[in-house]
């Protein structure tokens, strides 16, 4: 089929896909893929693979038929651009670098658990899961830690604030390692920033790349952590089967954050690309020309992939996930986000043993902007609220508005 038929469309605005996408997952499976009436929807693992690995694809084009002001960000170029500015920042996200983090993400998690212990109970993504992950990547880059928060508020106001305010985010961003760069010396030498100035000297890369890489860095390296910790930290403690083997054996730790990847990804759906040649995607033909938007967490789900796809089973190896997407564009933070979680985790269930859900609450409600996920908001915990957790509505990521322990 090369036609651009519409079928009756899957709104993945609904609350259907909002709170529960996996009720969706079969019927997407199911009919292959389709033209929704504006982009190709692609669920199935194989098609899915074959679309963020295909050379018969643009982002550099989408980004530009979309318009906005991200069209220099790394993950919207296209060979050879996009190779020549990755090459510059790899080295200091290969899983060797970034093991050598491991000391200071745990006791950074410590100092955030140690505030709240005594208190017995916590607001999971306002008291630890929001601050975690900029003070990372806001080490990593060289970032003073007194300006971390004041960052990801903007890095926050992107993902979920109108499309003004989204600009005006970007555009403080800017301004912030604009000023950095200006100010060389007081720039700490064996950060990433200052390999990035390095690299401007020698000629590989402009100014004005080198301050898009870095915001899009800290928003990259904020808002999925955060995601990840709270969904993930959730699917855990709702499986307690899971959680015991893992408290038994902690070694199963980083099988368990590969688990939790696949069975609640930090985003949805991809960016998307437009074709610059006909893709064939099993008896489906897409024209040239034409918008393409893969569901990873679909394909996750796949049952041809996965076998039982909507068990959570960290004994799985679910070896093939789209987490971090495939090809060129494969998530150049993931050694970082599994450390994050896979320390984050440890060290939470080794500093409180008893941690689980605030008792007598309902089941959690997401929330939702765009179609590429949901994700918790920072809220108290509060005794009023009937629900120990909510899905965030108003985002373009999967994850929680809120989620109340005790211990």
């Amino acid at each position: 089929m090369s036609s651009l038929e519409i079928f009756e469309n899957i709104d993945l605005n609904s609350q259907s896909w909002i709170q529960n996408p996996p009720t969706l997952y079969a019927k997407l499976h199911k009919r292959g893929p389709y033209f929704d009436g504006t982009k190709w929807l692609v669920a199935r693992h194989a098609h899915v693979a074959a679309v963020l690995k295909s050379q018969a694809i643009s982002k550099r084009i989408a980004v530009n038929t979309l318009g906005g002001t991200l069209e220099n960000f790394l993950i919207f170029q296209d060979p050879p651009d996009h190779t020549r500015l990755r090459s510059v920042i790899q080295e200091f996200f290969s899983p060797r670098a970034i093991q050598q983090e491991e000391d200071m993400v745990a006791q950074v998690v410590v100092g955030l658990i140690r505030r709240v212990k005594e208190r017995r109970r916590m607001e999971f993504i306002g008291d630890i899961a929001s601050h975690l992950p900029s003070q990372i990547i806001g080490n990593l880059l060289g970032v003073p830690e007194e300006s971390n928060l004041f960052l990801y508020e903007f890095a926050h106001n992107y993902f979920y604030d109108d499309t003004t305010n989204k600009s005006e985010a970007i555009n403080a961003l800017r301004l912030y390692f604009t000023n950095m760069v200006s100010k060389p010396y007081q720039v700490r030498p064996t950060s990433l920033l200052t390999r990035l100035m390095d690299a401007q000297l020698e000629g590989k890369i402009s100014r004005a790349e080198l301050i898009e890489l870095c915001v899009l860095l800290f928003i990259g390296g904020s808002e999925t952590m955060i995601n990840l910790l709270g969904s993930g930290l959730l699917t855990l403690l709702q499986h307690p089967e899971a959680l015991g083997l893992i408290q038994n054996n902690p070694a199963l730790i980083p099988g368990a954050v590969e688990e939790m990847l696949r069975y609640e990804p930090p985003i949805l759906t991809s960016t998307w690309r437009v074709t610059t040649e006909p893709l064939v995607l099993g008896d489906t033909e897409i024209p040239v020309g034409q918008p393409v938007e893969a569901l990873l967490g679909a394909a996750n789900r796949d049952p041809d992939k996965f076998p039982d796809p909507n068990r959570f089973d960290i004994l799985r190896n679910p070896v093939g996930h789209f987490a971090f997407g495939a090809g060129i564009h494969f998530c150049i933070g993931a050694a970082l986000t599994r450390m994050e979680a896979k320390v984050t985790l440890a060290t939470l269930l080794a500093e409180l043993p008893t941690l689980q859900l605030e008792k007598n609450k309902s089941m959690p409600y997401w929330q939702k902007v765009g179609n590429m996920g949901r994700r918790f908001l920072t809220l108290p915990v509060n005794e009023n609220k009937s629900k120990n957790h909510q899905w965030r509505e108003n985002a373009i990521t999967h994850g929680l508005e809120y989620l109340n322990l005790t211990w």
